[in-house]
């Protein structure tokens, strides 16, 4: 599955939950800069992947009328164009490969930036860093695929979606059964449904509970404690009737 640039810090963030879950990482000046790397390494390279896919399109503009002329399949010139390019624009089309080297760049950042120590292997720091991409793209894949079975059982049978319906109650469920067990949150999900009449498209927002931070909060005037606070992160999934397509 492909990264897209919103989910680039919610997978920073689960590699670096899963380092310091792992017992043989390190962090030696806290996780956010952890995190920060991670991050900063996945945007840039989901943008390498966009400016690449930027100048696909130009090049199918340019040359419309002769591809129109000749009946060209545009999906299929499309792959083959940003297959000739990629290497110009330093990107990895394998996604195993891309991703392995995402792991392999990540890793060697926090170790020259002395953010990490380990007491193992360095294959195997890599190996976990890669490993909660892959788990955090897969878990994706399962809640676009539970929410086109529950639009296919919809299509099926005719039925108008009611948010009150109890459907969505089990759908709720259902991705916080699979989420929390991976990622030790999301226990909690609440769902909101769209429709976009005009646009032809369904939107679900997921709001999943997070982890619980301790902050510092201002009561008023010069009261300052520390307190749990709890807040939710959000999953956007948008159906397009007239493409049959999901996108998160």
């Amino acid at each position: 599955m492909r990264i897209k640039l919103p989910h680039a810090p919610y997978i920073a963030r689960k590699i670096t939950t899963d380092l310091l879950g792992s017992g043989f990482v390190k962090f030696k000046s806290g996780t956010e800069p952890v995190t920060a790397v991670a991050r900063e390494i996945l945007c840039v390279d989901i943008n390498k992947e966009r400016a690449l896919e930027e100048r696909v399109k130009e090049l199918l503009e340019q040359n419309e009328n002769e591809i129109d002329f000749m009946q060209i399949d545009r999906k299929n010139m499309f792959w083959l164009i940003k297959k000739k390019l990629a290497k110009e624009f330093g990107v990895m089309l394998s996604y195993d490969d891309r991703y392995s080297s995402l792991s392999h760049e990540i890793l060697q950042r926090l170790w020259r930036e002395n953010l990490i120590d380990y007491s193992v292997s360095e294959n195997r720091v890599k190996n976990l860093i890669y490993g909660a991409i892959e788990s955090y793209l897969k878990q994706y894949e399962a809640i676009e695929d539970s929410v086109a079975d529950r639009l296919e059982n919809y299509k099926k049978n005719k039925l108008k979606i009611d948010y009150e319906d109890e459907r969505f109650e089990r759908l709720e469920q259902g991705i916080s059964s699979y989420i929390y067990p991976l990622e030790g949150r999301g226990k909690y999900c609440f769902l909101e449904y769209f429709e976009r009449a005009a646009l032809d498209k369904e939107c679900f927002f997921l709001y999943l509970s997070d982890y619980p931070r301790n902050t510092m909060q201002w009561k008023g005037g010069n009261d300052f404690s520390r307190g749990i606070d709890k807040h939710a992160y959000e999953i956007v999934i948008v159906y397009d009737r007239k493409e049959n397509h999901l996108s998160v």
